[in-house]
């Protein structure tokens, strides 16, 4: 595995990056050679162990891989409804939260973390070798959505999160886009406030928004896909009206589940 790459079109300290290849390295997992349409090569850091591989493989390895194949993707959760899918991204509202609550009402679950966008008309599905269904969770969540412990995997030694499974949907065709959603906690609700609310996105705000939860914008700014990117982001942000959804602070059950009944009304 080569310790730089030449003619990188994009270097930072993570990930050097050409058209076709890139290198991303973190010192305590390890270094991972990604290629389009290719097995990704890792070499393992000292004192890491597989799931420390895993969870970069399910994340920023992911997401590398779906931008050097032309791939659009989303940081955020993604839930199949009817059909259609339901789209959550960026905030700290929780938009794998978000997924798993819509999740224990019935939706099927797409992707969390990595959800990609595209085709024409816009679909949703998950990168190339994710887990159908898996939904990663901090103990506040999973303790207010009764979630057993047992049932779900830690992530990494040095995180608390743990993964469950949820509703996965079946691997098939992509799901086509019904909406994208932008969830956040606000402390300005509660008392007589409801328990989350729902507020339509101007366009332009909507581009920056998911712009923030773009996967690797850098890298695919440097190796040219800008103008496609901006296209990209103009189309989903105009195709189905994103909604950002405040909820209030406390009462995680309640106010999750009044946010995903939010989200399923905009299908309707």
């Amino acid at each position: 595995m080569p310790h730089r790459l030449d003619g990188a079109l994009h270097r930072s300290p993570l990930i050097e990056a050409t058209e076709s290849v890139a290198l991303f390295r973190l010192p305590t997992v390890g270094r991972f050679f990604v290629e389009a349409h290719q097995p990704v090569v890792v070499e393992q850091a000292e004192g890491a162990d597989g799931a420390d591989v895993d969870c970069m493989f399910a994340g920023p390895i992911a997401a590398l891989r779906c931008s050097l194949e032309g791939q659009f993707c989303l940081r955020g959760a993604a839930v199949e409804v009817e059909g259609r899918a339901v789209v959550a991204v960026g905030g700290v509202g929780g938009t794998s939260s978000l997924a798993a609550t819509m999740a224990l009402r019935g939706a099927r679950v797409i992707a969390d973390g990595v959800v990609c966008v595209g085709g024409d008309p816009l679909a949703v599905w998950a990168p190339a070798g994710a887990t159908p269904g898996r939904v990663t969770l901090w103990a506040a969540t999973w303790r207010a959505l009764s979630l057993d412990p047992a049932q779900g995997s830690l992530i990494r030694r040095v995180l608390p999160s743990r993964s469950f499974s949820l509703g996965a949907r079946a691997p098939g065709r992509p799901v086509p886009l019904g909406a994208v959603v932008l969830p956040f906690r606000d402390r300005s609700l509660g008392g007589g406030s409801p328990a989350a609310v729902g507020e339509a996105v101007r366009v332009p705000d909507a581009v920056t928004a998911l712009r923030d939860a773009e996967w690797h914008a850098p890298v695919v700014a440097d190796l040219g896909k800008g103008q496609a990117e901006l296209e990209w982001l103009i189309e989903v942000a105009t195709a189905v009206k994103p909604k950002r959804l405040r909820r209030a602070e406390g009462a995680i059950a309640v106010t999750l589940a009044e946010m995903a009944r939010l989200a399923e009304g905009m299908l309707t």
